[in-house]
């Protein structure tokens, strides 16, 4: 699921750089290449969808950081200033290369690349 132009609106109203895939590129996109573009621009890919968790996982790629909202309510401003202070907070982590997983209730932090042995979540 893709996130909301209002949640990329709001982190922009708070000094975070952030642009919907929409805003680039086709919505038709390969997760793949979306990766890609968040590697060569040193982005942060913050998603719903764990296919880019899983790709990270399988390509043993050490960038770039995705921040995966897992059962989080993406239009709940609760989900949104809680990814801002990962944002703020894991800043370090996010620039070397990370895997955040957000639940409502944990956040798990992974250093990329993933090393075998790692069992993927589902």
């Amino acid at each position: 699921m893709n996130l909301s132009s209002r949640f990329a609106d709001w982190l922009r109203k708070r000094g975070v750089d952030a642009i919907r895939w929409h805003e680039l590129g086709e919505t038709n996109e390969s997760d793949g290449k979306i990766l890609e573009w968040c590697r060569q621009n040193s982005a942060c890919l913050i998603s719903q969808d764990a296919d880019f968790s899983k790709i990270l996982f399988e390509s043993g790629a050490d960038r770039p950081s995705v921040i995966h909202l897992r059962d989080c309510n993406p239009v709940a401003l609760e989900t949104w200033e809680r990814v801002l202070a990962l944002l703020h907070g894991q800043a370090r982590n996010l620039a070397s290369g990370c895997l955040l997983v957000m639940t409502p209730r944990h956040i798990r932090l992974r250093k990329l690349p993933i090393r075998p042995g790692f069992d993927f979540p589902a």
